[in-house]
């Protein structure tokens, strides 16, 4: 993935909403699931300004009242958006959690900005994110000012602490909150907007830390990763790649980063192409589940096991029909 810095990104002139969720003090609620040992590394490790976001544009008019909607269904639907850390003296970090009626998504006007303006506040807005205070993310709208040659649609940008997005999750917001708006817009009730059969990200970091204490230094899971990554493997290697100091200007502005090529396309391939090897290698299982062999599927389909596309192929997206998967001539995996 390559990003855009948010002050290369072309934001219009117009006028500018935030949108934040709130919660009584009193309806958060200790939870017991444990914290995944990669969000108490970011508690420890983490440095302000570190987190992500995303800026796109809702086709469509704007209806306030539609988006505010669609933003709780939305923080309704993901319960890793509505929890949080308090700090134990005694236990260290410890879960909070509020349930998605407890918590209200306010909206302030800041007011009718130019382009310019939009540019330098955005980012102040979004970047109010930490780890350890709730919210963990905030949200912001640009309708644009009225202009005959302008279409119907608005910008939403939100950003998030990297304690509660990632650039997975990053990616799969683009198409949820335009659904959900278009949906709000169109009066579904708010239940099922909030409906959303797909697991917790809280279940999946309690249990993640469950597993994380099962390994060992010396364990057969470390030694496999070891063999597949360190210095005498066949992991590829790019030389060249160098991490310029960012200057005291850089360093000081709200989001900073660097996007760099490292690898040609070709390169990647074959990283993808190693990478798939190395996990059919050492895993006990395999997905998607597929009763039918299916062209360009290996031959351990014929055991009704799993499909597994070959080098220079890949899963067709959506399956042909429940339960199996083709594969298709494709240049990345």
């Amino acid at each position: 993935m390559e990003y855009t810095e948010l002050s290369a990104y072309e934001l219009p002139a117009g006028t500018v909403t935030s949108w934040t969720p709130r919660a009584d003090a009193g309806r958060w609620q200790q939870d017991p699931r444990d914290l995944s040992p990669g969000h108490e590394a970011h508690l420890r490790d983490s440095e302000p300004g570190s987190w992500i976001g995303s800026v796109l544009r809702v086709p469509g008019p704007y209806e306030p009242e539609a988006l505010r909607r669609a933003i709780h269904a939305w923080m309704s639907r993901h319960e890793v958006l509505r929890t949080t850390v308090t700090r134990d003296a005694d236990s260290g970090w410890r879960r909070v959690t509020a349930p998605a009626e407890a918590v209200a998504v306010r909206d302030l006007v800041v007011g009718d900005l130019t382009a310019t303006q939009v540019g330098t506040l955005l980012p102040s807005l979004l970047a109010d994110v930490s780890p350890t205070a709730w919210p963990h993310c905030v949200l912001a709208s640009v309708v644009p000012e009225p202009s005959p040659a302008a279409d119907d649609g608005f910008v939403l940008a939100f950003g998030a602490d990297h304690s509660v997005m990632d650039a997975y999750s990053q990616l799969l917001w683009f198409e949820e909150i335009v659904s959900l708006y278009d949906a709000a817009r169109r009066g579904v009730p708010d239940a099922e907007l909030r409906a959303l059969e797909v697991g917790s990200h809280v279940d999946f970091s309690a249990e993640d830390r469950k597993l994380a204490m099962t390994l060992a230094a010396d364990g057969e899971p470390v030694r496999r990763w070891l063999d597949f990554l360190g210095p005498d493997a066949a992991f590829p290697r790019y030389a060249g790649v160098t991490r310029p100091a960012a200057g005291a200007a850089e360093a000081a502005r709200p989001q900073a980063s660097r996007s760099e090529w490292l690898a040609t396309v070709e390169q990647t391939d074959d990283l993808s192409d190693r990478s798939r090897a190395g996990a059919r290698r050492h895993s006990p299982g395999c997905w998607p589940r597929s009763r039918t062999p299916r062209a360009g599927c290996t031959a351990s389909t014929a055991s009704g096991s799993c499909c597994r596309c070959t080098p220079g192929t890949r899963r067709s997206t959506p399956p042909r029909s429940a339960g199996t998967w083709a594969c298709a001539p494709s240049t990345w995996t």
